[in-house]
């Protein structure tokens, strides 16, 4: 089979494989649509040092290979892979969080374990979630990215005639601002500096207003834009000094902060507004079991556009040049799907 690797920095060569075989439990998936998270860029930039090798792809949707032990699923089914490493005996997996299992990334699909940037890949059982027929395979490629922004909102409680600002407009930032909105938000808005991002964001009917933050005068716009009100929650879907700091000034006393976005480095904080205004920091990463599962019901009943946010959908022989254009910085694309086999 053609598969992907980790070749070197900022570089993936296409190569021959091994088509996976079950050992009679575990599930192989021939893979139709896999979409480039921000995950991925980090780990093909670190490409000469620890993730040489990888198999990287953790967003993929394909049909049933072999169903393994699985009694329910038969080949030629259509299934989402659910990409989570818990190891589900833990005290975390036992009471239902998920992710927040401490088992190694060897547990990891597209990390230590081959993922989805390949024609087959094969998973634990209970991984793959059977699609309806009425679900097509590139909206559900996007569950796990959306499934993050539902974590998101979920813990930080929105509720209605909240205001909240979206700190980023990537896929993270845009799938918390659309459950922001679905959970009744009054005012979402979202600070962005990158043009093309910003043109996106604009047209989103989830949310309010979009602010450039490039602007001088980005806070008083963003006061403004909120009725001269402090923003009841925020989301940092960013992970840099700038953004992770920038905003808590216009953050209510007795609001909060919601992490997202995930440092590749450490970063100094501005503590002393979070204590003495009594904000609330409060991380949000990856999701649980039941928060993927109720994106997939939401998607499967029509409520959901996912659809909406695929920029382009490449062939899986350009995967290198999707990456490079990626990072480039100059890229107008929000989700790109690789197209293995497709439908």
């Amino acid at each position: 089979m053609k598969s992907s690797i980790i070749a070197d920095k900022e570089k993936i060569d296409i190569i021959e494989k091994d088509k996976p075989v079950s050992d009679g439990h575990k599930v192989v998936i021939k893979v139709a649509y896999a979409g480039v998270c921000g995950s991925d860029l980090h780990y093909w930039h670190y490409g000469d040092t620890w993730s040489k090798g990888w198999i990287m792809g953790h967003e993929f949707t394909g049909y049933v290979e072999d169903p393994g032990d699985r009694t329910d699923l038969k080949k030629g089914d259509r299934v989402l892979c659910m990409p989570s490493k818990a190891c589900l005996e833990c005290e975390f997996c036992k009471e239902g969080r998920t992710n927040c299992c401490e088992a190694p990334l060897t547990n990891a699909i597209g990390i230590g374990t081959p993922g989805g940037f390949a024609e087959y890949v094969m998973v634990r059982s209970h991984l793959p979630q059977k699609l309806e027929d009425n679900v097509p395979l590139i909206d559900a490629t996007l569950v796990e990215p959306c499934a993050v922004g539902l974590a998101g909102a979920s813990k930080a409680e929105v509720k209605e005639k909240d205001s909240i600002l979206i700190v980023g407009g990537g896929i993270i930032g845009l799938m918390n601002a659309m459950w922001a909105k679905k959970m009744g938000a009054k005012n979402v808005v979202l600070v962005e500096s990158g043009d093309n991002r910003i043109a996106f964001a604009k047209q989103c009917d989830f949310i309010d207003t979009v602010i450039d933050a490039k602007n001088e005068d980005c806070l008083e716009q963003l006061l403004k834009v909120n009725g001269g009100e402090m923003y009841d929650i925020v989301f940092e879907c960013v992970g840099i000094k700038a953004t992770l700091n920038g905003y808590i000034d216009v953050i209510k006393s007795g609001g909060k902060l919601m992490l997202l976005g995930v440092p590749n480095e450490e970063i100094p904080f501005r503590f002393n507004p979070i204590v003495v205004r009594n904000i609330s920091v409060i991380p949000s990463h990856a999701w649980t079991f039941e928060e993927f599962k109720e994106t997939l019901k939401e998607l499967t009943e029509g409520k959901l556009n996912l659809k909406q946010f695929v920029s382009d959908i490449k062939d899986f022989e350009e995967i290198q040049s999707v990456f490079e254009n990626l990072a480039s910085g100059d890229t107008k694309d929000i989700k790109v799907l690789l197209k293995v086999f497709g439908e």
